[in-house]
């Protein structure tokens, strides 16, 4: 059965979601630019720009990478949303999560050695002012209230910076739910420098991992 790997990456603005794209090399993944027609750093990967619904659908029916990132995902929902500011009623909501659904979907439907990347931005999830987890940033409640991407596919990795006494940044990802794939090696050149150095990815994974 083929089954792709959706892989979600949160994150909040500046933790080195985008960044860590830098340890591919140009000609191993295929780049969905959702929001900014640029990626922070200088490399001259091929970057599909604007990108919307389309375009991804299009590019992931006949896939030629194994690997597909689409950055700034969330703008997917947002940017549906402005061009249907004008619509009435709550059918729309339902609408948006379902076109997003779909892009999963899609990417379950695609030979299981294919993994494409939803780079997205978090939110806190607080209780009583106090941080008791991460959701996605969507476009609201009206969304949240129907739709959480986070449940619906079987790897989440969360990207931040911890500092040290020193005020050294040092980044780390920690995963957010059980992870379900023996591939696990694949992920590592897309989230590489969201670890720190004396554990690498091979040690989060548990298996030998890809190195720049």
């Amino acid at each position: 059965n083929n089954m792709g790997m959706p892989v979600l990456v949160l994150g909040e603005s500046g933790s080195g979601k985008s960044y860590s794209i830098k340890n591919f090399d140009v000609d191993e993944v295929g780049i969905f630019a959702v929001e900014k027609p640029f990626l922070p750093f200088k490399k001259d990967f091929k970057i599909a720009k604007r990108a919307g619904y389309k375009e991804i659908g299009e590019i992931l029916k006949e896939p030629k990478l194994k690997t597909y990132i689409i950055d700034d995902s969330q703008y997917l929902l947002a940017f549906e949303m402005f061009n249907r500011a004008k619509e009435t009623g709550y059918g729309k909501y339902t609408e948006l999560a379902q076109h997003f659904q779909q892009i999963i979907s899609t990417c379950e439907g695609l030979r299981d050695d294919l993994n494409i990347f939803f780079i997205l931005h978090s939110e806190d999830i607080q209780s009583d002012k106090v941080n008791v987890g991460y959701k996605v940033s969507t476009i609201g409640s009206l969304i949240d209230n129907q739709y959480n991407p986070i449940e619906v596919v079987p790897m989440v990795l969360y990207a931040a910076i911890k500092y040290d006494e020193k005020g050294k940044p040092s980044p780390l990802i920690s995963r957010k739910k059980p992870i379900k794939t023996q591939n696990l090696h694949i992920f590592a050149p897309s989230i590489l420098l969201l670890f720190p150095h004396e554990s690498g990815p091979s040690s989060y994974f548990g298996r030998s991992a890809f190195t720049c």
